[in-house]
């Protein structure tokens, strides 16, 4: 038997014995919770704000009212009514142990009704949250629970979910009959991620990313071969699909195995809510939020590698190889086992640059000579026009290649080309630099700076607006001496610095950009980053001094660089604003818990209660806070670094759509229920408490959805023929009030 076979069987057999005992280890024994319709929207342990998503999503054929039903005998353990969340859930408790969970419904059956209705009079409230016990409301298998809606959400489905005795989510598709699924899951986009401050990929210190072609049947493949250096981590963009259904689902399983080796697995099984905020450590934040949607991290955090998810995973998956050639497959699968693959080879070799060259003009163009690395065995040179960023224009002519010891004169033709940037490469172009050839520059260069936090390591990110004619060198001023950190071209204009620690730059003063012109030209930029540690904490303040984030320990996952700056307004009404817009730095990190952060104002501010502190997120101003501090500041707790504005909100909530509507004639039979729309612009509605529904100045217990800013209550018999009136009163979290009145009348017959 040849060695390739042994190798498959050896990786084909723990896989099929892994996929035999996950199937062994749960009973289908459940009900499917809805009698009428089996597609599902969103699958168990998707990507949400700060959660795993801890259930399936079924739809409901864009309806409310069907059926909800007890997977299994129980009894019920919890029903809970709020304008958040899951809106109207019942928690079942199962004759096994498990508990079944079922969210956004529209209405509990009468049984449960009756029992919700007493308890929120008594304790005269809508939003409530009950524990009834064992022996008080026993249910069958089969038996309706409630009715499918979605309150609390956008569109109408059913939120499902498996918990076992403990309370963690499972992975409901291990309990209920699965979905009919022949698609296999599609791999859209790799990235490899620098992991310490040796990483280079491609012989740059930055990410990268690498499209991904569909070959053929389940396999996908990376075309180019991948160089890398030091130690990197593997992250990919995924989705599944169901044939017929339009939603990206996430997989249920990842492998990576290397060189025929298994070095990585994730299966979505189970997860406890107590690590739940974890899942920004199994996708990457960075894509996310630069836009760049969900990729897996193929690598576990040392904070999350208790998480069960990674049970079935022999290692970390830090990749760091031996030099040479190494084979990498990666195996995506959903719950009916329809597995992809990508197959792609990483060369492991040392990082290998071509220095700058030295430019000498002659009548009819330029003259470069290189130091001839080593390492090159050939003499193929290539040359390029290309614009400032780097996109090609058209080939140079290279008229003549003189060698003469360790160097190499390349002889270009001007021709009549614009372009002032040569790109000049050798053998297939993976190494190559960029030479600006014409003779001016700028005196004062301008430069714009961007800071990275990568794991383990930081760079920055130079943009010149013209490119400088000679190569800069950056040096970071601490403690009145200068340590030089080497610069790696991308474009003509774009440099990025070699990976450092985070130490370097935690203590450095200033950063100079030197371009060695005639006179030297130098750049100056102050560096204000604090470092923040996860078990210290620490704090960062805005250049006026007037804003304040304070990081507790346990505040982040890792250490990072913090550094605050001031961004321009966003799109949208921003009349209310009254300090700067304050952004904290760097957003694209996660928070494993709050930070508090703060605004100093005028002591003589008048109705304080209606500033806040709001946080830019999702296209919109959030309020998260108003408290008042000792020193003269408002302050609020965020669990993300964003945007930060101090506010005032002097407009109250806007009460409209009322039904019955006022001056209205209506019959009793059409008056089935009392609704209206209220929303407010900035502070927003705190919860039901802030509204209040008056019908013949009776106090009724109203329904409001946060969501869809809806208000509805509905009849408990109905109206007499007369004259009657509906109040509905509305505060804000800045305690603006409104109040909406409709009188109308119903009429016999």
């Amino acid at each position: 038997m040849s060695l390739v076979i042994v190798s498959i069987i050896k990786n084909i057999i723990p896989f099929f014995l892994l996929m035999v005992v996950c199937s062994q280890s749960y009973g289908q024994t459940y009900l499917w919770p809805l009698p009428y319709g089996k597609q599902i929207s969103a699958t168990f342990g998707e990507h949400r704000y700060r959660h795993f998503h801890s259930g399936i999503d079924i739809k409901t054929n864009h309806s409310t009212g069907y059926p909800v039903i007890a997977v299994d005998d129980g009894y019920i353990w919890r029903l809970r009514v709020s304008h958040v969340g899951f809106g109207k859930a019942v928690y079942l408790k199962l004759r096994d142990g498990n508990f079944a969970v079922y969210g956004h419904l529209d209405e509990f059956s009468e049984r449960l009704l009756s029992y919700v209705e007493i308890e929120q009079q008594r304790l005269k409230r809508y939003a409530i949250d009950l524990y009834p016990g064992e022996n008080i409301i026993s249910v069958r298998k089969g038996d309706t629970l409630a009715f499918s809606g979605n309150t609390a959400s956008i569109s109408p489905h059913l939120h499902f979910e498996i918990r076992n005795a403990q309370e963690r989510p499972m992975n409901p598709f291990n309990f209920i009959p699965e979905v009919v699924d022949y698609t296999i899951p599609t791999i859209q986009e790799l990235a490899v991620v620098p992991l310490d401050v040796q990483s280079r990929i491609d012989n740059s210190p930055r990410l990268k990313t690498f499209p991904v072609y569909f070959k053929e049947k389940r396999n996908f493949i990376v075309k180019d071969t991948i160089r890398v250096s030091g130690g990197i981590g593997i992250a990919l963009k995924t989705f599944d699909t169901i044939k017929g259904i339009p939603n990206k689902y996430a997989p249920y399983g990842i492998r990576m195995l290397v060189n025929d080796s298994l070095r990585f697995a994730v299966q979505y099984d189970l997860f406890t809510f107590s690590e739940t905020r974890m899942v920004d450590l199994d996708r990457d934040s960075y894509f996310l939020e630069n836009g760049n949607g969900n990729f897996n991290r193929l690598w576990i955090h040392p904070l999350a590698k208790s998480l069960p998810i990674y049970r079935l995973s022999p290692g970390t998956g830090v990749l760091k190889f031996q030099p040479g050639f190494h084979t990498i497959r990666i195996e995506v699968y959903d719950h009916r086992r329809n597995t992809s693959t990508l197959d792609f080879v990483i060369e492991s070799a040392p990082q290998r640059r071509l220095d700058h060259p030295k430019l000498k003009y002659t009548n009819s163009g330029f003259q470069l000579t290189f130091d001839k690395p080593s390492w090159i065995a050939h003499n193929h040179w290539s040359a390029q026009w290309v614009t400032k960023y780097g996109n090609p224009v058209q080939p140079a002519k290279i008229v003549r290649t003189d060698t003469a010891g360790t160097q190499v004169v390349l002889t270009v033709l001007k021709g009549n080309m614009r372009e002032k940037n040569l790109r000049i490469g050798i053998g297939d172009e993976t190494f190559h630099v960029f030479v600006n050839v014409w003779e001016d520059s700028e005196e004062s260069p301008k430069i714009s700076f961007q800071y990275i936090e990568y794991p383990g390591s930081f760079i920055c990110h130079l943009t010149f607006r013209q490119a400088p004619c000679q190569y800069p060198a950056l040096f970071l001023q601490s403690n009145n001496d200068f340590d030089q950190v080497e610069l790696y071209q991308e474009t003509p204009v774009d440099f990025t610095t070699a990976p450092t620690s985070f130490a370097m730059w935690k203590d450095a003063l200033a950063c100079e950009i030197r371009v060695p012109s005639e006179p030297m030209t130098v750049y100056r930029k102050p560096v204000r980053l604090k470092c923040i540690e996860p078990k210290m904490g620490g704090s960062a303040t805005s250049q006026d001094s007037l804003f304040q984030a304070t990081f507790f320990p346990g505040s982040v996952y890792d250490t990072l660089l913090c550094w605050i700056d001031t961004v321009s307004a966003h799109p949208g009404k921003n009349g209310n604003q009254v300090s700067k817009i304050y952004r904290i730095y760097p957003e694209t990190e996660p928070l494993q818990d709050s930070i508090s952060v703060e605004f100093k104002y005028q002591t003589y501010v008048e109705k304080i209660e209606q500033y806040g502190v709001y946080s830019w997120r999702d296209g919109k101003w959030l309020f998260l806070g108003n408290q008042i501090s000792g020193r003269d500041a408002i302050c609020a707790d965020s669990r993300k670094l964003s945007d930060f504005c101090l506010m005032k909100d002097q407009k109250p909530p806007v009460i409209k759509n009322v039904f019955p509507g006022n001056g209205g004639r209506f019959r009793s039979s059409s008056v089935d229920w009392l609704k209206a729309s209220v929303s407010d612009a900035l502070s927003g509605i705190r919860d039901d408490l802030s509204i209040q529904v008056r019908l013949d100045e009776v106090p009724v217990l109203a329904e409001y959805c946060g969501i869809k800013k809806t208000l509805r209550y509905q009849l408990r018999q109905p109206l007499k023929p007369g004259r009657h009136q509906v109040r509905i009163t509305a505060t804000d979290r800045a305690g603006n009030v409104s109040t909406a009145v409709s009188e109308f009348t119903i009429i016999s017959g």
